[in-house]
């Protein structure tokens, strides 16, 4: 007598997962959008280790933990621009759908790691681990790495 409706459980599940998606992923809905890119240690031990935050209204935390030029916690603020200028290179790569959860190459050990985090509003962020010695990575991904470091001015700290 179920039968039936057991061939529409998967229909259902689907049309749940991508409600939530839409829920999480609406850069566009105005909700608090709060970037993160973190670079971790390499095996050499001299690849710059910080955390940077940037939100939507244009606020930037730094951490500078080993191999820069400034340690510790700072923070600046950038123009609305350049913070919407972040937003709008998340979603033109994609982000949330096109991205894997990460890029590892187990044979290419001892390069640095780049940890890069979007969350939008309260929903549950999304987190793109990239180990640089990984060829399967898209550019579009170590390139928005790099306009993350451009637009919140990470050099200033970093001394890169």
């Amino acid at each position: 007598m179920l039968r039936p409706y057991l061939r529409l459980a998967p229909l259902a599940v689907l049309a749940c997962v991508l409600i939530a998606c839409g829920a999480q992923t609406d850069i566009a809905s105005g909700a608090p959008v709060r970037m993160t890119l973190e670079r971790r240690a390499c095996a050499a031990g001299t690849c710059p280790v910080y955390t940077v935050t940037v939100t939507s209204d244009g606020a930037v935390t730094y951490e500078g933990v080993a191999n820069v030029s400034v340690l510790g916690r700072q923070t600046a603020q950038i123009s609305p621009e350049a913070a919407k200028e972040l937003v709008e290179a998340f979603e033109a790569v994609n982000f949330f759908y096109v991205m894997n959860d990460a890029y590892i190459s187990p044979g290419e050990a001892g390069q640095p790691i780049v940890v890069t985090t979007l969350q939008v509003g309260e929903s549950l962020p999304k987190t793109v681990t990239h180990d640089l010695g990984d060829a399967s990575a898209p550019p579009e991904l170590t390139a928005l790495e790099n306009k993350i470091d451009e637009l919140a001015n990470t050099g200033q700290w970093t001394g890169r």
